[in-house]
């Protein structure tokens, strides 16, 4: 296959899921390229009002002048393209490339597309120079095996090909030494223009150093006679280098590649996370380069184990030190083990002895090509998702900011490449509020986030002691649930890069210390029709206080959990001597979380009732219609000093049950002049029994 075919047609797998685009650092390198061909300097001063208004993260103050924080190699490699795109723009869209990034955000859809359409083409053409050094020892086909696993099996795919992060052209160019280096074995002359790409690659990123390193000690014990010319070469591209961070930075190098960034008090968690973190480890994300080791067992077994491929093995061990040595090993907001995505030609290198015993046509080679496919299809997989899926980079954010919390990358009931599979749509946390009771009103905040993909529409639902701050407020549309509290739909629907606080308020007024009060419920529903339910207990004082007293849980023989709070329809508890009781108003909520789908059941001790013909509202009898968390609803005989009870299946998660008498609410104050009490009410309870299976309590 020409090498030509082989770069379109990875071209076109990257081009045809361009879901998520997130550039990050990379988000002013559109602006780079359009400052180098207009102005011909490297300063974004001329895109200051986006940098203020959007972000300004990567890019700093030099002398007055605003430039890129990261390195600008890698943008520089794309001018060529740019000036092609900047050619026909005006025929498109009536302006000029640098007209179009000054009057447009770093986050226009357009903007994207350049950095998608560029960083596509990039890995598309390493993805050709990888088919080369696969056609040096296998078939046409086996060869294209090993370029797929490099290009869509790895952060190729999912992190070097949607922007222009540093990371594609350096394994372009990588990926080029190493060719370079595989045909010096026939070609020893080549060696010495290894020095080109592998200079170049400094410069777009300096991890690349070990590489340079490396491979000059290589070249300078293998071929000798050619090290003048290899250093030469490398000399030209370092004076380059150095006058260009002279004229621009006033020193040779830029301030990124200060050897101080480096320096980590975790470098034995790092080690081990840049391997197999659920969300960042290498080997979790690729698993087609468990083959790499046996790789090198099988070119030690024949002997055939060069000092080439010492040379590679050194560089990705060295490397694997230097990237664990970050105190941010985890490479901040970013998919899986990006820090590890330069060296993935070297490691793509290995997985060619395996191959070329598949190749064999035996029946050990048929095996091992199937463990091949087995492993290469959930690689792709994975870096798939990671390409397209905007779920994947909000969890970076959700539920907590990665760099804040780095603990998270050890969670492998929320790893990062799960995000957007399956039916959760939110997740929200605390899981539980406390307030002080010291305070009135106490101040608490919640935030939640999307961990899917699409939009999503939240509604909320706050009890009658709960209020919103002003400013929270303003994203919803509220409205008064009967008898207190609060419902509100959020004005704009919000998608997995969203990120929201919500400051509340409550009154705390007569309760006490270790308190518990009804929940918080928000409802999220997404362009699927798909729904989930999240509850937010609260309590006054310290959380995890237990259960409110109107609600006991009765557990039979099972697994998992199973509690009950009460939702928005229910007043405080009251009590005369040793009796309690709890008024509600009518829709009153039970929200019931299982951890098993079962069938349970719902039992409720009735001591008042409201009866509209009664004259002090007060009756013994009534309708109560009960609405089931499958949708259905009953209407039950209610009365007084009666148990009312009702069985319902439940899913595994959160389930409401909503009770309204069909007598609806009164205030006894309307009823009976100068009654203190002006509350909405309907009926009172002694208690709420929920039983179902579940593990017994401990304790």
């Amino acid at each position: 296959m020409p090498p030509l075919l082989v770069t379109a047609l990875f071209l076109f797998l990257y081009l045809l899921f361009p879901d998520h685009i997130r550039p990050a650092d990379a988000m002013w390198a559109p602006h780079v390229v359009a400052s180098a061909i207009y102005d011909g300097d490297l300063y974004l001063d001329e895109y200051q009002t986006s940098i203020y208004q959007y972000d300004s993260f990567a890019v700093h103050e030099l002398d007055d002048h605003l430039i890129s924080f990261f390195p600008v190699g890698g943008p520089l490699l794309t001018i060529p393209q740019m000036i092609v795109l900047d050619a026909v723009l005006p025929a498109l869209r009536g302006t000029t490339l640098q007209a179009y990034l000054v009057e447009h955000s770093p986050h226009d859809p357009l903007v994207y597309e350049l950095q998608l359409i560029n960083a596509s083409l990039i890995m598309a053409v390493s993805a050709a120079i990888m088919y080369l050094i696969g056609r040096e020892y296998l078939r046409a086909p086996y060869a294209l095996l090993l370029t797929t696993a490099y290009a869509l099996g790895t952060p190729a795919y999912s992190t070097a090909s949607r922007a222009l992060w540093q990371h594609g052209p350096s394994m372009l160019l990588l990926s080029l030494a190493l060719l370079l280096l595989v045909r010096a074995r026939r070609q020893p002359a080549a060696v010495a223009f290894v020095a080109l790409p592998l200079g170049l690659a400094y410069i777009v990123r300096p991890t690349n150093s070990v590489s340079v390193a490396v491979i000059s000690l290589y070249v300078l014990f293998v071929y000798r006679s050619y090290f003048v010319r290899y250093v030469l070469l490398g000399l030209l591209v370092a004076l380059l280098f150095v006058g260009l961070n002279l004229a621009v930075y006033h020193m040779v190098l830029p301030p990124y590649f200060s050897a101080a960034r480096l320096g980590s008090a975790t470098l034995g968690e790092a080690l081990l996370g840049n391997l197999v973190s659920p969300s960042r480890g290498v080997l979790t994300h690729s698993p087609i380069l468990l083959l790499a080791p046996v790789g090198v067992f099988l070119k030690v077994r024949r002997g055939q184990w060069e000092s080439l491929d010492w040379t590679l093995a050194l560089i990705i061990v060295l490397h694997w030190l230097v990237i664990s040595a970050f105190p941010h090993w985890w490479a901040g907001y970013s998919f899986g083990p990006r820090f590890f995505a330069d060296v993935m030609p070297y490691a793509a290198y290995f997985l060619i002895p395996v191959l070329s015993l598949a190749q064999a046509g035996t029946r050990r080679a048929t095996a091992l090509t199937g463990a091949y496919v087995l492993l290469l299809i959930p690689s792709i997989a994975i870096h798939h998702h990671g390409a397209t899926s905007l779920a994947v980079w909000g969890w970076n954010a959700t539920p907590a900011n990665i760099d804040e919390q780095p603990n998270r990358l050890w969670d492998w009931a929320d790893p990062q490449v799960m995000r957007g599979i399956g039916s959760r749509l939110l997740v929200v946390t605390p899981e539980t509020l406390a307030v002080d009771v010291g305070t009135n009103p106490a101040k608490t905040a919640l935030q939640f986030g999307v961990i899917s993909d699409g939009l999503v529409d939240v509604t909320l639902y706050l009890p009658a002691r709960v209020t919103l701050d002003l400013e929270t407020a303003e994203l919803f549309h509220m409205n008064p649930l009967p008898g207190g509290g609060q419902a509100g739909r959020l004005r704009t629907p919000i998608s997995a890069i969203d990120l929201l606080r919500l400051d509340l308020l409550v009154d705390t007024a007569n309760l006490t210390h270790a308190q518990a009060f009804p929940a918080i419920q928000l409802i999220a529903r997404d362009e699927m029709g798909r729904e989930e339910t999240v509850v937010i207990p609260l309590f006054a004082g310290e959380a995890g206080a237990g259960q409110p007293s109107a609600v006991v849980m009765q557990c039979a023989s099972g697994r998992g959990g199973l509690e009950a709070y009460l939702g928005p329809g229910w007043h405080d508890e009251e009590m005369l001597g040793d009796a309690t009781w709890r008024w509600a108003t009518s829709p009153a909520y039970l929200f019931v979380r299982s951890d098993t789908r079962q069938t349970l059941s719902v039992s409720l001790a009735i001591s008042n009732l409201h009866d509209a013909e009664a004259p002090d509202g007060l009756g013994q009898t009534g309708v109560m219609n009960v609405s089931l968390p499958d949708g259905q609803k009953i209407a039950l005989a209610a009365q007084t000093g009666q148990p009312l009870g009702v069985e319902a299946a439940v899913e595994k998660g959160w389930n409401t049950f909503v009770f309204d008498l069909e007598a609806g609410n009164f205030k006894p104050s309307d009823l009976t002049p100068g009654h203190f009490d002006t509350r909405d009410l309907s009926f009172a309870l002694d208690q709420i029994i929920v039983a179902g299976a579940c593990a017994a309590p401990t304790g």
